[in-house]
């Protein structure tokens, strides 16, 4: 049996392909919890929680072709954005925090 969680995101990406320069921009040098990749993935409406350190460098992977390939065998959500492809996701920011030191 699963528990359903109603968890609300500080901020919404609604396609993260279009809004790709301002993720980046938006989430640089923060730490966080994010909802995906980094994401929703809007055709089969399953998701993805992960959190980084680096946010910012976590989410640029995301966004590397070359890196998505080198993890697909492993990351189940490299191989959804390959397979679906970014624009079929949307991102939530669930929580930015203080950064390891």
């Amino acid at each position: 049996m699963y528990t359903v969680l109603s968890v609300i995101a500080i901020i919404t990406y609604a396609d993260s392909l279009s809004e790709r320069k301002e993720i980046l921009k938006n989430n640089n040098t923060k730490s966080g919890i994010y909802l995906a990749p980094l994401r929703i993935n809007q055709v089969n409406g399953k998701s993805y929680v992960g959190s980084s350190v680096n946010l910012g460098y976590r989410l640029k992977q995301y966004y590397s072709v070359s890196y998505l390939n080198r993890k697909k065998s492993v990351s189940s959500i490299s191989r959804a954005l390959v397979k679906y492809g970014h624009s079929n996701f949307k991102l939530e920011i669930l929580e930015y925090c203080a950064g390891a030191k």
